[in-house]
């Protein structure tokens, strides 16, 4: 088993090398890291060391809060934006869930005896989509602020509303009286927040402050709720 440093320094290259092909053939870097990461999986080197895992957490949970600035909560409300999101996730559920349902039939053996109430919920978890991946792109390509960016983003938020809807209801996310107190802690730390930031000087402490709010305000408050920490940092 190798070291858990030179672990890292083989993620770091290989997938940095990932994104360098990706960027020759004209393809977004991200693209040739995720080929990178495949490649790793089934080289069977699919666990790296603590730094890299803090580190990766550390980069997602910063480009999501920095989107979170420039995402207008009250947008969620437009109908472009739950309309979309609700025909979507129906839509791709009914199909892939038929998809799935039908190829029961097909003689794969790891597909056998599917009902049909369960490939419906496989096919409602193919509906979902990468929230990093899709914001990635969308930065990548300046088009955070287009009207199609803040559609995008506006359905992965409210994507992710979705599953936790889903896993409450089924039993499997628990809905606390903590969660309910969630929009009056919202109001609160954003009041807080915005007195905060009006005493700070730009310097070292309103990087400082940036962290704070990211993951002690957004992404770990979230997880006390019983919420995904990264619809928090969003």
């Amino acid at each position: 088993m190798l070291d858990t440093w030179y672990l890292d320094a083989t993620w770091i290259s290989v997938a940095f090398l990932g994104g360098l092909l990706a960027r020759k053939i004209n393809l977004p870097p991200l693209v040739g890291f995720l080929a990178a990461g495949f490649a790793l999986n089934f080289a069977g080197l699919n666990a790296g060391g603590i730094a890299l895992e803090a580190v990766s957490n550390l980069g997602v949970m910063l480009l999501l809060f920095t989107i979170g600035l420039k995402l207008n909560i009250k947008s969620l409300l437009a109908p472009e934006i739950w309309l979309a999101t609700s025909i979507q996730m129906t839509l791709m559920s009914i199909f892939f869930g038929l998809v799935i349902f039908g190829l029961s039939f097909s003689g794969l053996h790891f597909l056998a005896g599917i009902e049909l109430t369960t490939a419906l919920i496989i096919g409602f978890a193919l509906s979902f989509s990468s929230t990093v991946f899709a914001i990635k792109i969308l930065e990548d390509r300046g088009e955070v602020n287009s009207f199609h960016g803040k559609v995008t983003i506006g359905i992965l938020v409210m994507q992710d509303v979705a599953a936790v809807l889903y896993l409450t209801i089924t039993g499997q996310g628990e809905l606390t009286l903590w969660l309910l107190a969630l929009p009056v802690y919202l109001y609160i730390v954003r009041y807080i927040l915005l007195k905060l930031i009006n005493t700070i000087d730009h310097g070292e402490l309103f990087t400082l402050f940036g962290f704070f709010a990211a993951f002690v305000a957004g992404a770990m408050s979230f997880k006390l709720f019983g919420l995904k920490a990264d619809l928090g940092a969003l």
